[in-house]
């Protein structure tokens, strides 16, 4: 599954992951997060897809799986939330730069 969670509010980093129980997952970092750490949503696509996500939102990467809030990330929480994953995923492969990069990624070149 791929999940959504924020920390320290609505203008707080956002984490974009896969996890087998999203739920247990959040509940098990809350402990290491100075901040609240909230579950937003979670929807059940195959976990390949959390790195296809990633590099959709490349440019509002802060580290690892956190994201800065932006118009972009809100678009991806939305289409998670209302498990929109081919309008995503259609969006995505429209990304002028998504065939060169991220398929020769995939391939190791």
């Amino acid at each position: 599954m791929i999940y959504v969670a924020q920390a320290g509010g609505s203008d707080g980093p956002v984490k974009i992951g896969k996890a087998k129980n999203p739920k247990g997952r959040v509940a098990g970092m809350r402990t290491g997060c100075p901040m609240d750490l909230k579950l937003l949503t979670f929807a059940n696509w195959h976990d390949s897809n959390e790195k296809i996500i990633h590099w959709y939102l490349r440019n509002s990467k802060i580290r690892g799986e956190w994201f800065t809030p932006s118009d972009l990330v809100e678009n991806v929480c939305q289409r998670i939330d209302q498990n929109e994953f081919y309008e995503l995923m259609e969006e995505i492969t429209k990304d002028p730069c998504f065939r060169h990069s991220f398929i020769a990624g995939l391939c190791g070149q």
